[in-house]
């Protein structure tokens, strides 16, 4: 099955792409990481014509990528979006382009890719799309104001969207995700890393291999499960 994962290069969805190579024809979206996105291809054996690598929140790029990885015909069975960026800080001490930039990835990069791909599954009458969202999209998070609202939208985009799409067979979830121990948390302190893992029930972080291992499962489901959004934060 063909199935293009937006952030790629990250450590979440490099681990989703190690997942599921070995039974899918995968499509892999990066930024800026090109050494990643050559490991990962190495890992995974995909060629470098089904690799694209550019700002996702840009339109004319993501146009490009169509161009590049859709127009040979072939539908897109499965869409995971796992990009995402964060911004620490008082949201008064925020400039517009801090904003603009965090909804970008988070928010705007989700609407320009799901436009690119979703008229194949349309035709197709099937087709799964899940995004790879936060637990801090239901919950809030003090000092990452920006991203809790780009997440939080993200959630409605795929609840919404699943409505819209549900009589064309394709299903559309989002995944709320707790603490993963990638990089976008290494700004944290050891002692900061203790006391968020004191509030998690599990008393631990997750790792990109469980988030993966979870959306694997979630992509096997009948399309009848649609329209979620489904918390695997380890009971937080």
């Amino acid at each position: 099955m063909r199935t293009v994962i937006s952030g790629a290069t990250g450590d979440i969805g490099f681990a989703i792409a190690e997942a599921l190579a070995p039974e899918h024809e995968l499509i892999l979206l990066g930024y800026k990481n090109e050494a990643a996105m050559r490991r990962l291809r190495e890992r995974t054996g995909t060629p470098a014509a089904r690799c694209f690598m550019g700002d996702l929140a840009d339109e004319a790029v993501v146009t490009r990528f169509a161009e590049a990885c859709l127009s040979d015909g072939q539908p897109v069975g499965q869409f995971i979006h796992t990009v995402g960026a964060a911004h620490i800080g008082l949201v008064q001490d925020m400039t517009r382009s801090d904003w603009e930039r965090v909804i970008g990835v988070n928010l705007t990069s989700a609407f320009l890719l799901t436009k690119a791909i979703l008229p194949g599954m349309i035709a197709g009458k099937s087709g799964r799309m899940l995004f790879v969202s936060s637990i801090w999209a239901r919950e809030g998070a003090g000092m990452e104001v920006a991203y809790s609202a780009a997440k939080g939208g993200l959630d409605s985009f795929a609840r919404a969207l699943a409505k819209e799409v549900a009589p064309s067979g394709i299903a559309v979830n989002a995944v709320d995700l707790g603490m993963v121990n990638t990089k976008m948390n290494a700004h944290l302190d050891a002692g900061e890393v203790a006391a968020v893992e004191a509030e998690i029930p599990v008393g631990r972080q997750c790792t990109p291999a469980e988030c993966a291992a979870f959306i694997r499962t979630l992509l096997a489901a009948p399309a009848y499960m649609t329209g979620q959004r489904i918390g695997f934060d380890g009971g937080w």
